[in-house]
């Protein structure tokens, strides 16, 4: 992680307090569960690419 944190401004203890605020679960809306995924802020997403994560989508969750 330091290393391909390395040269951003980001330190990996700040990459990880962002990554931890990504939350994702089930809500049920007229007795329908649905998966749901927090609407990425932008430094979530520029995290995700220098770390060379993709970032989950609604697709992926639906088998939790």
């Amino acid at each position: 992680m330091a290393a391909r944190l390395k040269g951003t401004k980001t330190s990996v203890q700040t990459a990880l307090e962002k990554l931890r605020q990504i939350k994702a679960g089930h809500i049920t809306l007229n007795s329908v569960k649905k998966p749901m995924l927090m609407v990425p802020g932008e430094e979530n997403k520029v995290i995700c690419r220098q770390l060379e994560l993709s970032f989950p989508k609604i697709k992926r969750l639906q088998n939790m």
